[in-house]
């Protein structure tokens, strides 16, 4: 069967980019990938999709290794070479040997940064790559390669929910650490709802303290137009003194009632440090002069 291998140098230049994508979002990254490769129908289409993990892998690995982008390319350039072999259906043997002196024609002990060849270390590196992946599933590779691709599409919206991403290991903390800052973060939402409601509380008593006030200032500018007006008949003389009058009560009963608040507070205020300096004074007495005493009055008692 003829399939279509692309060419898998032109991602060499992707390595960061995807790699810096693939922490953030897997999709994404994998969507950039594709476009660089030519393969638009990797979601429906087996052969593109293994086309574009194979090439991820290799991509992942150069940004671990740190390589440059001549080095990158030449290692896409020898897993393309073994996809076209998987794909042609060339035994698993052969393929190993062609990986062998593909690694070994380039490897020199000090490449130069921009000529694309490969230092012993990443040799050795590239070559545990490439077992571990395309050449252990070779024989799964060359199924999917060597089979054509009936399928019908189907798309549908769904609401999922994505997992979360795993913290990384330097930012994980011991069980009593963990389970500290769990309680700590509990005992901060509480403290944050119970700050919250006061504000609420204080803001609706505000609201309602400026309301009776606002209230009061209408009553009095009410009363004080009322008293202003000159009566015209004899009840709205008595009407005037009758409120006059109520105002003078009502100033009398409000200075008498603040000042008995007033001595109601020094006195609580009075007997709570008294009762503080007594049990200060019972808590300073020993123990054990409570309990000599007590022998004492058992002796006295005994003598008696």
């Amino acid at each position: 069967m003829n399939v279509t291998i692309p060419r898998l140098a032109a991602a060499a230049d992707m390595q960061a980019t995807y790699r810096d994508l693939r922490t953030r979002d897997y999709h994404e990254a994998d969507k950039s990938l594709a476009q660089a490769l030519g393969l638009p129908d990797y979601l429906s289409n087996a052969h593109s999709a293994a086309t574009l993990d194979f090439t991820a892998s290799v991509l992942e690995f150069c940004g671990e290794q740190g390589v440059t982008g001549d080095q990158a390319a030449t290692l896409l350039v020898i897993g393309e070479q073994l996809l076209r072999s998987c794909a042609a259906g060339t035994p698993r043997a052969e393929a190993q040997a062609v990986l062998r002196a593909e690694l070994l024609s380039r490897c020199t002990p000090g490449p130069a940064a921009a000529s694309g060849a490969l230092a012993p270390d990443l040799v050795a590196s590239a070559a545990r790559l490439f077992a571990s992946t395309l050449l252990q599933h070779w024989s799964l590779y060359a199924l999917v390669f060597g089979r054509p691709q009936q399928h019908t599409r189907h798309s549908e919206s769904l609401l999922v929910e994505a997992p979360m991403a795993a913290t990384p290991l330097e930012m994980a903390l011991p069980e009593d650490e963990w389970r500290e800052k769990l309680a700590a973060d509990a005992s901060h939402r509480e403290e944050a709802a119970r700050a919250a409601a006061a504000a609420e509380a204080a803001s609706r008593e505000a609201a309602a303290e400026a309301e009776a006030e606002r209230r009061r200032g209408e009553e009095a500018a009410a009363r004080q137009e009322q008293l202003s007006k000159k009566p015209q008949t004899l009840e709205e003389a008595v009407e005037q003194l009758v409120v006059r009058r109520v105002d003078e009560e009502r100033s009398a009963l409000e200075r008498e009632l603040q000042d008995r608040q007033q001595a109601l507070a020094a006195r609580l205020a009075q007997l709570e440090g008294a009762a503080a300096a007594g049990s200060a004074a019972a808590g300073a007495v020993p123990a054990g002069a409570r309990v000599l005493s007590t022998a004492s009055g058992a002796n006295g008692a005994k003598k008696q």
